[in-house]
């Protein structure tokens, strides 16, 4: 390990390690100091270990390592699941609320159809009173015009001989026609 005179001044300091293979192609691990002063960063290779001599210990850093990558993979994992899900159950909510709107302006489009129909059926069957009623009325003129004459009659006890007296009785035709049999 190499002695600095700048150490005794460190204002901030880290220790960094690194896997990284020699030109003899053999793995070690490194071993940096990284520290600063008022004015400079300095950064110090402290020591290089071969992985061969560190045993457990660069086999644990690996496991370590790795075992922190799957969890930090299977979390993310997870949100983008979690995502998915949310995303799909957004999606399924608007479809529902979309067919349940539509539903309704179906179901609204049919009640102002079948109102409109009762409206026109309405409309058909008062046009077919007022027919009703003017043929009825021009029935009635000429009823009136045809009005039956009153004829004044007194009948004697038998009813055979009718004579005409003060009193007035009012006949229709089908009573005349009676009458005018009988005589």
């Amino acid at each position: 390990m190499k002695q600095n005179s700048g150490l005794q001044e460190i204002v901030a300091y880290s220790i960094v390690l690194d896997e990284c293979k020699d030109v003899n192609d053999v793995e070690r691990l490194a071993v940096i100091a990284q520290y600063c002063d008022k004015y400079r960063i300095y950064e110090e290779l402290c020591s290089m270990i071969p992985l061969s001599d560190t045993g457990n210990i660069g086999n644990e850093v690996r496991s370590n390592l790795s075992s922190e990558a799957r969890l930090k993979a299977e979390e993310e994992a997870k949100a983008v699941e979690e995502g998915r899900k949310m995303e799909e159950e957004r999606r399924m909510n608007e479809r529902i609320a979309l067919e349940e709107e539509m539903r309704l302006k179906k179901e609204r489009w049919l009640v102002e159809e079948q109102m409109r129909y009762v409206q026109e059926e309405h409309k058909m069957s008062i046009k077919a009173e007022q027919k009703c009623l003017q043929e009825v009325s021009a029935e009635d003129e000429m009823v009136e015009e045809k009005e039956e004459t009153s004829v004044d009659v007194i009948k004697d006890k038998d009813d055979l001989n009718p004579v005409i007296s003060k009193e007035r009785v009012d006949f229709d035709d089908d009573e005349i026609e009676e009458e005018n049999s009988k005589i």
